[in-house]
């Protein structure tokens, strides 16, 4: 439909004019396709025009089955490495039948993928390939582990976490996966992930920090732990919370500032968005959308100003009216009153900032 008229300017209009009529148009009620139709239709409807414009728009939009992806890789020398989100790779995070089928009817890892996407309806990928000269190794155990770096946004269940039994406790990511485990190591372990998130840290480092813990919050050592048998038990259970997705897994960790130092710093990338009114980019590769306080915030943190230049430039952008105080639902205006709640805005604010993994070091 969109073809006709030309250039993307006109097209783009002309799709959402088009999905509008058939979202309107087809019927819903006892109609399977209808309700799916309506659902997809939501979606686009609230994406940007360029989204639309270079994912449904493009010149050249062939779907492929992942299978056939794969035969035209191999086609180029090329062969499946793997997924980036590692956890999306497993059987075994369907329940115990539905893994126990797939592996019966799926003999390779090119078909078991394809079976997933059918149980998934996934439609998105983020597929690595590699040179057919590489030789795999799809046995991964602990030691694999040792060589990168870890991240976690879990935080545990209970109020207290128990380290010094090996009572169960568990741990939860903000989309929904679960840790439980009785190993104080790991427990430990995780405690720290949690604290320091977003930023991670190096198997060896985490190693040494949960060891140092666990005896911190023990009378006595009950037996005389080992570097390896550590890194065996915390190297299983990272292995484990890679594979339902508790765990980021880096190969060194990002550069961000955990804390705002005395002349904060945004991406250059950053505040050219935030000036724009996009959507901001943090340093974790991630989309964050900041309220106005904030985007008026990240514009100006060029790394020469401090926190009283920053108060100077917010408040000037009050005076303006560019941004509102409010109190109670009412607007402030008295000088000393605004340049107080701005204060310690500033100093909340850029703290978010930091957590947000918006801050260079």
């Amino acid at each position: 439909h969109a073809r006709q008229f030309g250039e993307a300017p006109l097209q783009v209009p002309q799709a959402r004019a088009l999905l509008d009529f058939l979202a309107q148009n087809v019927p819903t009620e006892d109609n399977p396709h209808g309700i799916l139709l309506k659902q997809e239709l939501e979606g686009l409807r609230n994406q940007a025009d360029w989204y639309l414009a270079h994912e449904y728009l493009g010149d050249i939009n062939e779907p492929l089955y992942f299978h056939q992806f794969a035969e035209r890789a191999a086609g180029h020398g090329l062969q499946y490495l793997g997924e980036v989100e590692f956890h999306t790779m497993l059987a075994s995070n369907f329940p115990a039948q539905v893994a126990e089928t797939l592996h019966k009817i799926a003999p390779d890892i090119i078909r078991l993928e394809q079976y997933m996407d059918f149980l998934r309806n996934r439609v998105f990928r983020q597929t690595l390939l590699v040179h057919q000269s590489v030789t795999l190794n799809r046995k991964l155990d602990w030691k694999t582990m040792e060589g990168f770096h870890f991240a976690s946004p879990a935080r545990p269940v209970a109020a207290t976490t128990d380290l010094r039994s090996a009572a169960a406790e568990q741990f939860r990511a903000p989309h929904g996966p679960t840790l439980t485990t009785p190993n104080s190591i790991v427990k430990a372990a995780m405690l720290i992930l949690a604290e320091r998130w977003p930023q991670a840290m190096s198997f060896a480092d985490l190693r040494a920090a949960a060891r140092s813990r666990v005896d911190n919050n023990l009378l006595s050592v009950p037996y005389a732990a080992t570097v390896t048998l550590d890194a065996e038990v915390l190297g299983a259970d990272l292995l484990q919370c890679l594979a339902v997705g508790v765990v980021e897994l880096r190969t060194r960790s990002p550069r961000f500032a955990m804390k705002a130092g005395e002349r904060p710093k945004a991406s250059a990338l950053a505040r050219l968005q935030a000036e724009k009114g996009l959507p901001v980019t943090n340093l974790r590769h991630e989309t964050v959308i900041p309220d106005e306080f904030n985007r008026q915030l990240l514009r100006h943190l060029d790394g020469h100003r401090d926190r009283s230049a920053l108060l100077e430039v917010l408040a000037e952008l009050v005076s303006q009216g560019v941004l509102a105080i409010q109190r109670q639902g009412q607007k402030v205006q008295e000088t000393a009153a605004v340049r107080a709640i701005l204060g310690q805005a500033v100093d909340e604010n850029l703290g978010k900032l930091a957590q947000a993994a918006l801050l260079r070091e």
